[in-house]
């Protein structure tokens, strides 16, 4: 999301400075609320907070091309647009998090390699993706939203790992999940 900001039509280095700033929260305030409401739910919030957001702010960045610049508008999704940005990288190291508790021990750093590796390819789509939002306002943010939302269904589905303990193999799994 960092990438699309150069679409706004403030001044580029402000932007760019406060998109770094809406950073600092996101990490500082991850690790304690997740450790305080737990994994799963910490992190099914803040996607679908972020999902929000960012279809919000793709609808207002459509509307503010249309109405030629209104500087309300304008600074109007600029906010929304840096609050989705907070709360994406909010999600993003929740789920760092959330993921490698998932893993039993022996597949834990395969499990993280995979995450990083899926992760990556949105560095290989987001030149598309701004391409795309040149020829139509908004829509990175609009499909950056929708996918959001898709993954968040997918975490719904998870278990919760607060307060569980990790897993070492995946016959540990098959004892735990014999036993219910």
């Amino acid at each position: 999301m960092a990438l699309g900001m150069e679409s706004f039509s403030v001044n580029i280095y402000l932007t760019i400075f406060l998109i770094n700033l809406v950073d600092l929260p996101s990490v500082s305030i991850t690790a304690p609320l997740v450790n305080r409401y737990g994994r799963k739910k910490y992190l099914v919030f803040v996607s679908l907070a972020s999902g929000i957001l960012s279809v919000i702010s793709g609808i207002l960045q459509y509307y503010d091309k249309l109405s030629q610049h209104s500087i309300t508008l304008t600074t109007i999704s600029l906010i929304v647009s840096l609050l989705a940005k907070m709360t994406l990288t909010t999600a993003y190291y929740a789920i760092i998090i959330y993921t490698n508790e998932l893993y039993p021990t022996v597949v834990r750093g395969n499990g993280y390699g995979l995450l990083s590796t899926i992760g990556r390819v949105g560095s290989i789509v987001s030149p598309v993706l701004i391409y795309l939002d040149g020829l139509l306002p908004g829509i990175m943010y609009f499909i950056c939203g929708v996918m959001v939302f898709l993954s968040t269904c997918c975490v719904r589905r998870l278990q919760e790992t607060k307060d569980m303990i990790l897993l070492d193999s995946f016959s540990h799994q098959k004892k735990d999940d014999n036993c219910k």
